[in-house]
């Protein structure tokens, strides 16, 4: 049996600034929240931080994830409901593999 070997990424995305967006997102947040459940469960996901504003709005998130490749982590990533509606924008898409170390 052959073994995997799981890479370590972060990604940042920032929210759409779109009003029509924007207004969507708490319409679009469950089935988003319920995504991000499903692919923690496959353990693809180590944690996830929401990116605020100085006024506290969320703008953005940041997440670390494990993923066979860059490719992969960017298909998870295009098959969330909000990028799929437009609330994440796909455009300030930044992705980077790093490596854990613990201390």
């Amino acid at each position: 049996m052959e073994q995997q070997t799981s890479k370590q990424f972060y990604f940042i995305i920032h929210d759409s600034t779109d009003p029509i967006h924007v207004a969507r997102k708490p319409s679009v947040l469950d089935e988003h929240v319920a995504y991000l459940r499903t692919i923690k469960a496959k353990s693809h996901i180590q944690s996830v931080s929401v990116i605020k504003d100085k006024n506290g709005n969320t703008v953005g998130s940041i997440l670390l994830c494990s993923a066979d490749s860059k490719k992969h982590l960017k298909n998870l990533i295009e098959n969330d409901p909000f990028v799929k509606d437009g609330i994440w924008d796909i455009n300030t898409l930044v992705v980077h593999e790093v490596l854990l170390i613990n201390i």
